[in-house]
């Protein structure tokens, strides 16, 4: 079994993270749809796969990402689990946990940070909170609004209000059912995300650009190979535990100057129709759910199948 330190691994300077990751499924749901093809399907009780977190952090590695955001989406994620695949890591590796962030520390010194977040679908959008919940923490997803998560940043000024995908599928401005005012006057940044279009992304960059609004770099990754396709440079963070990495990440993300764009490659596959053909194979073609996952996939065909 792996080390459990007292004391986090102090982080400081500059750091990559990809604040929107889906790489886990629903306990209760192990067939969920939405996130059948997610992997390692961290905190699913039937997958008993020890090398989840190392299959994680050698993508870390890749893609030179220091943080990863771990994002529940309307399912709730009980946070044990993440760290009894820590402590269940080769005795060579170390690992430490509070209620804001998880380090697993690989046998070379390389330092992987974890933490909490939530993707909130409401009827007027989508709306991301990557960054100040705890491990544990579960908003009311039942009959959530725009307006209630307003209410609820308001009072907890800790956290940070990202409009995730804003132009694409789910988007609050896609949508249209909330003034551009509103969205101005609540958000806090904007979203550039690897797994819709160009031309989505390139209306977020645009929009950053004219109000001077922060902007993040994030995959928005369901399955593994997709973590860390883009991500968001973290300017002159210091933190010693989860507390001081929430707020050290929500200054640097409220302010234009305190991120940048990091590491960036396109997903094979591009904009809404990502999770639309994991669906359509499962359930149109009678193929397995492993189906949309193959290099050879091609959406083209599946569609003329359809037709």
């Amino acid at each position: 079994m792996a080390t459990r330190l007292s004391k986090a691994k102090k982080l400081t300077g500059t750091l990559e993270a990809d604040l929107h990751c889906h790489v886990f499924s629903n306990p209760r749901e192990p067939a969920n749809v939405r996130y059948r093809e997610a992997m390692p399907l961290i905190g699913n009780p039937k997958t008993k796969s020890k090398r989840g977190l190392e299959a994680i952090t050698y993508q870390m590695k890749q893609t030179k990402l220091d943080i990863l955001g771990l994002t529940r989406a309307e399912d709730d994620w009980l946070p044990e689990r993440i760290a009894s695949q820590a402590a269940d890591l080769p005795k060579d590796w170390k690992w430490y946990a509070d209620p804001k962030m998880l380090q697993v520390i690989n046998p070379q010194g390389r330092i992987f940070t974890f933490i909490p977040g939530e993707e909130l679908f409401t009827p007027e959008g989508h709306v991301l909170i990557p960054i100040g919940l705890s491990f544990g923490e579960q908003l009311q997803h039942d009959k959530i609004t725009f307006r209630k998560i307003r209410t609820y940043a308001n009072a907890h000024k800790d956290i940070t209000l990202v409009s995730d995908h804003p132009f694409s599928h789910g988007g609050l401005i896609a949508k249209g059912k909330i003034s551009f005012g509103e969205i101005l006057e609540t958000i806090n940044a904007y979203e550039y995300n690897a797994s819709v279009s160009q031309k989505e992304n390139s209306k977020t960059e645009r929009l950053c650009e004219r109000r001077r609004a922060p902007l993040t770099h994030n995959s928005d990754a369901h399955r593994i190979k997709d973590i860390g396709k883009t991500s968001t440079r973290f300017k002159e963070i210091y933190a010693k535990n989860g507390d001081e990495l929430a707020k050290s990440l929500n200054n640097a993300l409220r302010t234009r100057g305190g991120v940048e764009k990091g590491n960036t490659n396109p997903l094979p596959l591009t904009g809404r129709f990502h999770h639309f053909y994991m669906v359509l194979t499962d359930h149109k073609l009678g193929a397995s759910k492993h189906d949309s996952e193959r290099d050879d996939f091609n959406p083209k065909k599946a569609l003329e199948k359809i037709s």
